[in-house]
Formats: C-alpha cells, sequence, structure tokens
C-alpha cells in the first residue's frame, strides 16, 4: 500500500506527519486535508473543551439512568459545543468510530497519544467516544484508545473523553 508518505518528494512534515495533512482553523480547530473533516481542538485552560473532561455515551435507545443530553453526557457536550458557535460552526457532533481512527497515528508508540500533537495538543492517551453503536448490546458503543490506536467497544456508563467532528469546508 502507497499513501501520500509513499514519496518523500511530495511529503512534507509541514503539515503533518506521515501521510496526514492538517491546517489550522481560526477559533481552536484543525481541518483535515485528506478528509475534509474539520476537529476540535482542546485546550488546557479549565474550561468547556478542557483536555481533562470525561463524558457518559448514552442514547435516545439507551438511556438508563435519564443522563442523556445532560452536561456530563456526550450528547450534553455537543449542544454545550454547538451553543459556542466554535470555529464559526454550529454542526458539531460525535464522529464515528472510522472518522475518529482516521487521525491515529500509529507510528506513535504506548503509550501515546497515537496522534500528531503538533496539531492536536493536549490530547491524552486514552479512550474517546464514537457515535458509533455497539451491535451487540445498546449498553456499548465503540470508542478508539488513544493509548495503542485500538477500536473497542465500551459501556455507556463509562465517562471518557470526547473530540467532536464536523463536515469540512
Amino acid at each position: 500500500m502507497t499513501g501520500r508518505d509513499a514519496d518523500p518528494a511530495s511529503n512534507s512534515n509541514i503539515d503533518g506527519k506521515l501521510g496526514f495533512s492538517f491546517s489550522a482553523v481560526a477559533g481552536g480547530c484543525v481541518q483535515d486535508n485528506v478528509t475534509g473533516l474539520m476537529w476540535e481542538v482542546k485546550t488546557a485552560d479549565g474550561g468547556l473543551r478542557d483536555w481533562h473532561k470525561t463524558y457518559t455515551n448514552y442514547s435516545a435507545a439507551y438511556n438508563p439512568n435519564n443522563q442523556y443530553g445532560a452536561a456530563t453526557d456526550a450528547s450534553g457536550y455537543v449542544t454545550a459545543v454547538n451553543a459556542t458557535s466554535l470555529c464559526g460552526h454550529n454542526d458539531w457532533r460525535l464522529p464515528s468510530a472510522d472518522e475518529l481512527q482516521s487521525i491515529v497515528d500509529y507510528g506513535v508508540a504506548y503509550p501515546g497519544p497515537t496522534i500528531d500533537a503538533s496539531w492536536f495538543p493536549n490530547t491524552q492517551g486514552g479512550w474517546f467516544w464514537s457515535a458509533s453503536s455497539y451491535v451487540g448490546s445498546s449498553g456499548n458503543a465503540w470508542g478508539v484508545d488513544f493509548s495503542n490506536g485500538g477500536v473497542y467497544s465500551h459501556d455507556r456508563d463509562h465517562p471518557d473523553a470526547v473530540r467532536l467532528v464536523r463536515a469540512g469546508q
């Protein structure tokens, strides 16, 4: 398999390592020039988008504790970020597992974080929720572990990190 990184003459680390290509977006976001997706960048200021904050991942179909939409749930976080018009947009959402995995840098060794920290600073090497449901159990959803790049089914009741995405420009 060959990708952008296969030809040293056409690959530059200026816009990201390996086969990645990113651009900064004013307001705290990164545009993935390969997939066209725009990603939230985490902060380290204790505010809404602080990298230490974690959330459950309930859904309309699985909401045993009536937390779907709460500030402590990923759905509530999406609502709160959209209310701020992050980077001029209010259509942020949880990424699918495949979308989230598209920013994993498998060239970074455990314990990570397995991501280009130049473009995604303040990223923990741990679980990030996706919007992808696990078919085997409504109480689980898929997540990506940024300590090793793995994609796993996880209990929705467990608080984990969230990184939002939107269709790019």
